[in-house]
């Protein structure tokens, strides 16, 4: 039978189907007429396990998916579908790893800009991030990286020292006296607990001060995605705005948490941008879910989000 839906599996879905327990929903999935889908966010997830995972995809007849518009830069609602071949994907992935651990710094610094890692401050962040990315370009393999990517890694060489700087000059203090009050409206008492998911993103922007509130709406009216277009990775910012305001219960603060977490949960926002272009987005994260949610339905997407269940073999 022809596969019909793209179906985009999170990550937590993958690392689940690997477990024996859930032997019986593996066989479920294999035995499916969509086609499953994955993306560069998974494969640089999976490294820690990639021959297990590569297995998996592989096992899964799974199709790897990618925007069609990276190279202009723009996002395109419609994805390239290419053949899986996942274990080689994650094999050339870690042999290029050193390439993208030069991310670790700026997330961190993104952290720190979002409330966390408070204890450290801005001149250690930015003096370690200084250390850590010279470090990784004068190391890396150029010889063995595509010709663009090495151009944007020597742009990126000669304007350090620039973009260094410029994070000392960064008001974070002030960013957080503005983030934490209205986290902490949004969450106390669970107001947006019944609400639809538009209406937790309109409830959200109204917390926010009039300057605030006009420039959050100019860039980001409802069905914004559908009028105009988006730049790769801005649905993924916009998640994470959403996400720094408050919208998930257990992830809207960023005080005391741990690097490895907020990871985590930066790239929760790149799957709902990689599943914007497939017909379903399939989780076991709670809260990716309902971040998932308001962010298609608000944005203006047709992606259907099924929340499975955490019992054994789960259902959605």
């Amino acid at each position: 039978m022809k596969r019909q839906s793209l179906i985009y599996l999170d990550n937590c879905v993958y690392s689940r189907l690997l477990e024996p327990e859930f032997a019986e929903t593996r066989a479920l999935f294999a035995r499916s007429n969509d086609r499953l889908a994955f993306s560069q966010v998974h494969i640089i997830e999976m490294q820690s396990k990639r021959g297990e995972y590569g297995e998996l995809l592989d096992d899964l007849d799974t199709v790897f998916i990618q925007n069609s518009g990276g190279e202009d830069g723009y996002y395109h609602p419609i994805c390239s579908v290419e053949e899986g071949k996942a274990s080689l994907r994650l094999l050339e992935q870690y042999e290029e790893r050193s390439s993208y651990e030069m991310m670790t710094p700026i997330m961190l610094t993104l952290q720190h800009f979002m409330g966390g890692i408070r204890e450290d401050g801005i001149e250690i962040i930015a003096n370690s991030a200084e250390t850590h990315i010279k470090d990784t370009l004068e190391n890396l393999p150029i010889e063995n990286l595509p010709v663009t990517f090495n151009e944007s890694l020597r742009k990126m060489g000669g304007e350090v020292d620039e973009i260094i700087d410029g994070l000392r000059d960064v008001d974070f203090e002030g960013g957080w006296g503005r983030i934490d009050p209205l986290v902490k409206e949004a969450r106390h008492g669970d107001p947006m607990r019944d609400m639809h998911p538009i209406q937790k993103v309109d409830f959200l922007i109204s917390l926010l001060s009039d300057k605030e509130r006009q420039g959050f709406v100019e860039t980001y009216p409802k069905n914004f995605a559908a009028n105009r277009l988006l730049e790769n990775g801005e649905l993924a910012g916009f998640a994470l705005a959403l996400f720094g305001m408050g919208l998930t219960k257990n992830k809207g603060e960023f005080t005391g948490r741990k690097q490895r977490e907020f990871r985590s949960q930066l790239r929760d926002t790149q799957h709902i941008e990689e599943a914007s272009r497939c017909e379903v987005f399939v989780t076991f994260d709670k809260e990716a879910a309902k971040l998932a949610r308001s962010v298609f339905a608000y944005a203006g997407f047709a992606t259907e989000v099924v929340l499975l269940a955490h019992t054994q073999n789960g259902a959605a």
